[in-house]
């Protein structure tokens, strides 16, 4: 690849980073930067050019373009064999001396020039000379052509006359490519002054001015945005359509939600105070007809606040905020990054605290654990009357810190005398957990005993010691005599016995069960210090295990269990032979023995058995006759019991088939009644 091909890639890249950054290249302006500037210097990237044209170009902003300038050119003749080039008239010199004349002596005149392709042509100024002679433009007539040397037979644009200005505009609104001035009149009449004016012409400079692309209107000064091609030059329609937001038939007008030169800048992206309702949008300025929302500035409400400054119309200073650092400042709110010092509010950190104290007003008044007045100090929550138990100054909101407690936490757990560990404690009243050694009051343990009082819990009065010494002091903790006991006391506060224990030394420390013989005796309990012999307990070893009302009450529990189990069996099997019995009855399990027996009267019986229980026992049972009854009148004792006869449809002797019987116990038979068997003994 060659240095000039990098080049030409690096500069590319270049202007097109230039173009997306918004900014455009030299040489550059307008929307998209598709516009050419056509000044030496001062062109704007919006606006372009101010002045300052280059050849070939001229009006304010430089967009008027010269067609005509050094295009080729010819004439039909020379004034007096003058040799001056027909190019004069196209060199861009306004001067005096490089001026066209032709020959006053022919019938005609024209002076043309190619413009090297047709263009549209909107109309031709012609520059006269100034400084004599001025009746030679009179009659000088216009024409425009696509065909060269078509003389006065092309387009006319139209003609100057003898009071025309110097420098006249003719328009031809056509399309050509040659432009020729034409002079067949014969001006020697008006010449007053020579009389040999003839048809001659003169005239400095020809121009012929189109619009640059995108440029229309008479000065070339306005805009049009088309899509795709340049708009008419003259009058700015375009045929294609618009670019993006642009509108009209000119496409010189920003569209709803646009505004500005370049019709760049959205409605929408406006900050407009909509408190009120929606503002306008105006096509040039955008400005916000309701104003700006807070930490925004400008006619359009565009631009942030000024540095220092913020919130509404950005009135506030950032410099009046009682930041807790160094805060960097938000346009809109002022919030404070870290938060605000103590006794101010937040975003801004310019509002006092209300019913709150602290950083940022992050502690509540309320929370305070305060007596009595409840003023609160914005700063810090001081509690002037001081805290309740358990909290700590200023604010009164930490509890105690571990081992300290009490109002204000001035009382240290350490100094408590407890029965056991002393460094910690509740936070409010330090009560000790386990109570109080000896010598020291409930609850604090901080207080000695109540004169006359001594030892745990005070329980013990001074009076009933037997100190020798009746006078002697009592020790609130030990409760010494500091002197001689009493006979048979013993003791530093003279309350134990001798070989004795418990209330007034009534019980023998030799009558205790201890293991071990020797052990101590406690003058008040009697505790050997160690276990009983087996069979006896208690603290004193002096307690039976018979005796126990504890081993009492389990023997009573484990009869009392044992006897309701046995009902319980007793019921149960009483039920289960009920029910075997019954069932055996009630199916008519009766096994019989058929025993033909010959009696003295020639009768013959059945020996029936029957299941009782017991040894089985038979009834003999007469099956001599056809139908013949068990029981007889004189056994059933009573008249209205109906006999029962024994057959069945083979003539054999069954006791009434189909029906369940029982057999009673057997009855006597009368033997002296021949109707009666001697084994009539049958059950009902």
């Amino acid at each position: 690849m060659s240095k000039h091909l990098i080049c030409m890639l690096l500069f590319t890249i270049w202007a097109c980073c230039r173009v997306t950054s918004g900014v455009c290249p030299d040489g550059r302006y307008g929307l998209d930067c598709s516009y050419t500037c056509h000044c030496t210097a001062g062109c704007d990237e919006i606006t372009g050019c101010s002045g300052n044209c280059k050849k070939g170009w001229s009006g304010s902003t430089c967009n008027m373009n010269n067609l005509a300038l050094d295009k080729p050119a010819s004439q039909s003749s020379h004034y007096n064999m003058d040799d001056t080039p027909p190019s004069n008239g196209v060199d861009g010199d306004y001067t005096q001396d490089a001026c066209i004349l032709t020959d006053p002596h022919q019938n005609n005149s024209w002076w043309e020039v190619d413009l090297g392709k047709p263009h549209y042509i909107h109309d031709v100024t012609v520059h006269f000379r100034m400084d004599y002679y001025p009746y030679r433009r009179n009659g000088v007539q216009v024409y425009s052509s696509l065909m060269e040397n078509q003389i006065n037979t092309g387009h006319r644009c139209g003609a100057a006359k003898l009071d025309s200005p110097n420098v006249t505009r003719i328009t031809c609104d056509t399309t050509a490519q040659y432009i020729t001035l034409y002079q067949g009149t014969d001006n020697t009449d008006i010449d007053t002054l020579y009389h040999t004016a003839g048809t001659a012409m003169d005239f400095c400079e020809v121009e012929v001015f189109i619009c640059d692309a995108g440029t229309f209107g008479d000065d070339c000064i306005e805009l049009c945005h088309c899509h795709g091609q340049p708009c008419n030059y003259v009058i700015g329609e375009c045929v294609g359509g618009c670019k993006r937001n642009w509108t009209g038939t000119q496409c010189n007008v920003c569209d709803s939600d646009h505004y500005g030169s370049l019709c760049s800048a959205g409605c929408s992206n406006r900050h407009c105070d909509q408190t009120n309702g929606i503002s306008r949008c105006d096509k040039i300025t955008g400005r916000c007809d309701t104003g700006c929302e807070p930490g925004w500035t400008g006619p359009d409400c565009t631009k942030k606040c000024p540095h220092g400054t913020y919130d509404k119309g950005c009135k506030k200073s950032c410099a009046n905020r009682h930041c807790l650092e160094n805060s960097p400042c938000d346009h809109v709110t002022g919030k404070c990054v870290g938060g605000c010092d103590r006794g101010y509010e937040s975003p801004d950190c310019t509002m006092n605290c209300r019913r709150s104290y602290g950083f940022s007003c992050n502690m509540a008044c309320s929370s305070r654990k305060c007596y009595g007045d409840y003023e609160c100090d914005r700063l810090y929550g001081n509690c002037r009357d001081g805290c309740l138990d358990g909290f700590e100054l200023p604010d009164c909101t930490a509890e105690c810190r571990a081992g300290t407690f009490g109002a204000g936490c001035k009382l240290n757990c350490s100094e408590r005398h407890c029965d056991g560990d002393s460094t910690t404690c509740g936070a409010q009243s330090g009560i000790c957990q386990n109570g109080c050694t000896p010598g020291w009051k409930k609850p604090s343990c901080m207080e000695p005993c109540d004169t006359g009082l001594y030892g745990a819990d005070c329980s013990f009065i001074c009076t009933r010691r037997h100190c020798v010494n009746k006078a002697a002091s009592c020790d609130h903790v030990t409760g010494s005599c500091r002197g001689k006991c009493e006979e048979s006391w013993r003791g530093e506060d003279c309350t134990g016995c001798d070989g004795k224990f418990g209330r007034d030394c009534s019980y023998s420390c030799s009558d205790r069960k201890c293991r071990d013989p020797p052990a101590p005796c406690h003058h008040v309990t009697g505790s050997c210090n160690g276990p009983c012999v087996a069979g006896w307990q208690g603290i004193a070893c002096n307690v039976g295990v018979t005796e126990s009302t504890d081993g009492g009450s389990t023997i009573v529990a484990m009869a009392a269990i044992i006897g309701i189990l046995c009902i319980i069996l007793i019921a149960v099997s009483g039920t289960f032979f009920w029910y075997v019995r019954r069932h055996r009855t009630t199916s008519g399990s009766i096994t019989k023995e058929k025993t033909s027996v010959e009696n003295k009267d020639g009768g013959h019986y059945e020996n029936v058995g029957r299941q009782t229980g017991r040894k089985r026992d038979t009834a003999r049972v007469d099956v001599s006759h056809e139908s013949g009854y068990v029981n007889s009148q004189k056994s059933r004792g009573t008249d209205d019991v109906p006999l029962r006869p024994i057959g069945d449809s083979h003539e054999s002797g069954n006791i009434n088939e189909g029906q369940d019987i029982q057999l009673n116990e057997y009855e006597d038979i009368d033997s002296s009644e021949s109707t009666q068997n001697a084994y009539d003994k049958i059950t009902s």
